[in-house]
């Protein structure tokens, strides 16, 4: 990777290139890839939660550095509603790539309502829930990028709401 690139790890709606294009044009998909010890969770939108014993998956992009600013902005990181933090994920063939990262700044507390097995949150209050554009968006994305099927199956079980908002 040359020095003015980042790898970025996208796990939400940012796994599909057509949203993530829109505000980083560089970005390139580089790999389908784990990120082991948090697990997925939303509060509307979809965030990552620190938790020892589960996984997320996602992709892997190498995003040139000009495109961190629109990154931020469209993740409100200057309002806090993301902060960013590096994460090692490991690919497929166990290659394991730091990666730029976005996490919700939030308390989530709900492991609880997650099986043994389950990596995703499917239990939700109702604000957490979040919109069927959104959570559809998600789904195509992953079964595109090659996601494995277990978690496209949690991901599915994910409840969702009409809302006329939209991106």
């Amino acid at each position: 990777m040359e020095e003015n690139h980042f790898f970025y790890f996208a796990y939400g709606s940012n796994i599909s290139s057509s949203t993530l294009k829109k505000y980083c044009p560089t970005a390139e998909q580089i790999c389908v890839a784990k990120l082991n010890g948090y697990r997925l969770d939303f509060k509307f939108w979809a965030t990552i939660v620190p938790n020892p014993s589960k996984h997320v998956w996602g992709l892997v992009w190498q995003i040139h550095n000009r495109d961190i600013p629109q990154l931020d902005y469209y993740e409100d990181v200057e309002n806090n509603l993301y902060r960013v933090f590096q994460v090692t994920v490991h690919s497929s063939d166990d290659r394991a790539i730091t990666c730029r990262c976005y996490e919700m700044m939030s308390d989530f507390t709900l492991d609880q309502a997650l099986t043994l097995g389950q990596n995703v949150n499917t239990m939700l209050k109702p604000d957490n829930i979040p919109a069927i554009w959104y959570m559809k968006n998600i789904i195509d994305s992953a079964v595109e990028a090659k996601i494995p099927d277990y978690y496209i199956d949690e991901l599915k079980a994910v409840p969702t709401k009409e809302c006329a908002f939209r991106e």
